[in-house]
C-alpha cells in the first residue's frame, strides 16, 4: 500500500476580467489548502496525491500535482 499524507499548501488562485488593484491585493493572499491522500510520486519538483489507489492496476482517481515550493507542511500518516 502506498503512504498516505497529510499536505499543507499554498493555492493558486485567478481572477476572470479586469480586476482592479484593490482585489488585486486580494488574490496575494494564497488560501491554504489541506490535502489528504496516497503519495504516489514524489521528486524535487513537487508530489502526487491520489484521493483513492488502485494497487492491482497502479491507477488513482482523483489525481492532484502539488509543486514542493507550494507546500508549507507535510506529514505521514500511521495507517496498518
Amino acid at each position: 500500500m502506498k503512504p498516505v499524507y497529510i499536505v499543507k499548501w499554498e493555492d493558486s488562485e485567478t481572477e476572470a476580467g479586469w480586476p482592479g488593484e484593490e482585489e488585486m491585493d486580494k488574490g496575494l493572499l494564497f488560501p491554504l489548502i489541506t490535502s489528504i491522500g496516497f503519495l504516489v510520486k514524489e521528486n524535487k519538483k513537487g508530489i502526487v496525491l491520489a484521493i483513492s489507489w488502485d494497487a492491482e492496476n497502479k491507477r488513482g482517481n482523483p489525481v492532484i500535482f502539488i509543486p514542493r515550493r507550494a507546500i508549507v507542511e507535510k506529514w505521514e500518516l500511521d495507517i496498518d
